[in-house]
């Protein structure tokens, strides 16, 4: 045993169980935990407050909570056009992503492709191309293909932007499956899409969970290709949807601002509670083994 190993271990045996380390740590928790959720809830209180409790209470909770500030919000401001916008194009580009990230996933890790390194340190280099030296020719490819203002013109962007995590993640979760479960699939009877489709996919929850995730909160708050690609307000996501609204009530009335942010964060929290459990299993699966 070395004497680094030697020092831990009484170390360990000295602070286990220690008052005055215990209290620090569940102070460093509280703080950690007070630091991630205040904005979200002072984001909240803005949303219920009146005009003057707004200035003259900045920090609080809401002397009269005003639930109509959230109405008033989404009828002023439009926000179900551009909700609804938000809601098709991330879920298209989700279900892209997934499909064909898997399917390339598949290939490379069960089906031993040719070319398998090669396509995996493509992607990899992608993920370092920042999205702005990517801007005017995306521009001009798609205004030469005439998919500009519409749904499709942002969804591929976006899914192109996503399958390289999603095939490099879920790479890396499926190289930490057994291979035995695949051969016992074989020998009872099972060809190659009864196999992807009844065993592996099944199994593959926790890191759909993780890239569903990741693709949803990327492709809901993406603000600058939207503001390219799409100049017609009735295809708008919600990112451009709420600038409008914010430019329409500046120095006016902060507590609807703050409403239309609170009703565009909700979808982000009902998703990760929704797959909050198998997220963190596909987070832990897929960091087992590349």
């Amino acid at each position: 045993m070395t004497d680094l190993a030697i020092f831990a271990r009484r170390r360990r045996r000295l602070f286990a169980g220690h008052p005055a380390e215990t209290a620090a740590r569940h102070a460093m928790l509280v703080l950690a935990c007070v630091i991630s959720v205040y904005p979200l809830v002072w984001m909240v209180f803005q949303s219920l407050k009146s005009p003057t409790d707004f200035y003259t209470n900045i920090w609080g909770p809401p002397s009269h909570p005003l639930w109509s500030n959230f109405t008033g919000a989404w009828s002023s401001g439009d926000l179900g056009r551009y909700m609804l916008n938000s809601v098709i194009v991330t879920g298209c580009t989700v279900l892209v992503v997934c499909v064909f990230g898997y399917l390339l996933a598949y290939g490379v890790v069960l089906m031993q492709i040719r070319g398998a390194s090669l396509i995996i340190g493509v992607f990899a280099v992608s993920l370092f191309l920042p999205v702005q030296l990517l801007l005017i020719p995306l521009y001009v490819l798609e205004s030469h293909a005439g998919l500009l203002n519409n749904y499709w013109s942002l969804v591929l962007p976006y899914a192109a932007g996503g399958l390289p995590f999603a095939v490099i993640f879920l790479v890396a979760y499926l190289r930490s499956v057994p291979r035995e479960i695949e051969e016992a699939a074989i020998v009872d009877g099972c060809g190659s899409l009864q196999v992807l489709w009844r065993v592996m996919v099944p199994l593959s929850r926790p890191a759909f969970a993780t890239v569903v995730i990741f693709q949803f909160l990327s492709s809901w708050n993406e603000f600058l290709l939207a503001m390219t690609l799409v100049q017609s307000d009735s295809r708008r996501t919600l990112p451009m949807g709420i600038l409008n609204f914010f430019q329409t009530y500046n120095n006016t009335n902060y507590a609807y601002i703050f409403a239309a942010l609170t009703m565009s964060a909700v979808p982000i929290i009902a998703v990760f509670v929704v797959f909050q459990r198998q997220f963190i299993g596909g987070l832990t699966a897929g960091a087992v083994k590349m």
